[in-house]
C-alpha cells in the first residue's frame, strides 16, 4: 500500500469509528413484579415504593415505564389515582386522575391500569385516554386500560396538591427529565388515591433504561486493522537488503 493510501485509508477508519461511536444504544429492562401494595383509600398521604438500580452504565438516554394497578371495590376508579416517579432531580407524573376536567371532577370510573409510559407513545396523553380511544369522555373502557401512553405530565400550581388537577393543568413533568441521570440507585413510584370507595393495588412495575452502547471494542479493532495496514505500507516503502550467496 502506498503511504497516500495508508493516510486515506487511516482517515476512513477514524470517521467509521467516530461514526459508529455516536450512533450505539441499547435498553435495560428492570422489572419489579409480584407486588401487592395497597394504595390507601382516600388518604392524601398515599405510599411510596422504592427500588434500587444497578447498572454498570451512566447515562440515561431515555426511558419508559412499566405500570400495573388493579382495583377492588365498586369504588375502585381510575380517575382517583395519581402516580409519579421520582430519582436524583428527575420527576415524572405518570397519572394526574385521568379524566378529571372541570365538568367532571372525580375523573374517569374504569378500574385498572397495565400501561407502558412513553414521552412520545404515538397515542398521546393518557390523562384523557376515553377522548382518544372512542372520541368521547362518556365511554367507558373493559377491563384495565393497556396500551402505549404519554405520561399525564400535569403538576398543579400548588404541588403540595395534586388532587386539583385538570386536563387544563400545563404538562412539565415527562420522563425526558431522567435524560442525563446516572441510573444508579433508588427509584421511588409514589401513588395516592385521593377519593374513597374501592382499593386499589400496585401489582408490578418496571424500567426500560436506554443507554448509549459501548463502542469501544469498535474503536480498538479499527485501530488494530489501522496499524497492521500501516506497517505493511512501511514495509513496502523501506528498501530491503539483499544477501549475497
Amino acid at each position: 500500500m502506498k503511504p497516500r493510501s495508508t493516510k486515506r485509508w487511516l482517515a476512513g477508519c477514524l470517521l467509521l469509528g467516530a461514526c459508529l461511536t455516536g450512533q450505539g444504544q441499547m435498553t435495560i429492562p428492570f422489572t419489579f413484579s409480584s407486588l401487592d401494595v395497597a394504595i390507601p383509600d382516600g388518604d392524601t398521604v398515599g405510599v411510596a415504593n422504592t427500588q434500587p438500580v444497578s447498572t454498570g452504565f451512566t447515562t440515561i438516554q431515555s426511558l419508559r415505564v412499566n405500570l400495573k394497578l388493579e382495583g377492588t371495590g365498586s369504588g375502585a376508579f381510575n380517575g382517583d389515582l395519581y402516580v409519579s416517579l421520582s430519582h436524583e432531580s428527575g420527576l415524572a407524573v405518570l397519572l394526574g386522575r385521568t379524566g378529571r376536567r372541570s365538568d367532571n371532577l372525580f375523573g374517569y370510573g374504569d378500574n385498572g391500569f397495565d400501561v407502558t409510559f412513553d414521552d412520545l407513545a404515538v397515542n398521546g396523553d393518557i390523562h384523557n385516554y376515553r377522548l382518544t380511544l372512542s372520541g368521547n369522555h362518556q365511554t367507558a373502557i373493559s377491563g384495565p386500560l393497556t396500551g402505549l401512553w404519554a405520561p399525564d405530565g400535569r403538576v398543579p400550581e400548588n404541588p403540595s396538591n395534586p388532587e386539583q388537577i385538570l386536563d387544563t393543568t400545563p404538562r412539565t413533568a415527562f420522563l425526558e427529565s431522567f435524560a442525563g441521570l446516572d441510573p444508579k440507585g433508588s427509584w421511588t413510584l409514589f401513588l395516592v388515591d385521593y377519593e374513597t370507595g374501592g382499593t386499589s393495588r400496585l401489582t408490578g412495575w418496571g424500567l426500560e433504561i436506554t443507554v448509549p452502547e459501548p463502542q469501544s471494542w469498535v474503536l480498538t479493532g479499527l485501530a488494530l486493522l489501522a496499524f497492521a495496514a500501516w506497517r505493511r505500507g512501511l514495509r513496502k516503502t523501506i528498501p530491503m537488503p539483499h544477501h549475497r550467496d
